[in-house]
């Protein structure tokens, strides 16, 4: 299974996703943004290490609350 590290940067350059940060009040939010046929998506996200592997579960989230084809990672319906 690939890294956040690793999914980050396919997010950012093959679905133009952004990665951000709300610095809120006890501690950040980070998620990611997708724009897609004119609609905002939100994934929030937390991860204590950029080089820790996601499970399957995790990724087909981040796929499904960005509007991405879990396909595209390699996650199929089984």
């Amino acid at each position: 299974m690939p890294s956040f590290d690793e999914v980050r940067a396919r997010l950012k350059n093959e679905f133009d996703c952004v990665f951000k940060t709300i610095n809120g009040d006890p501690f950040p939010i980070n998620y990611f943004e997708r724009i897609h046929n004119g609609k905002k998506f939100q994934c929030p996200v937390s991860f204590n290490d950029d080089s820790e592997r996601l499970t399957p579960i995790v990724l087909r989230y981040i796929c499904r609350r960005l509007k991405i084809d879990p396909k595209q990672f390699g996650l199929y319906l089984g």
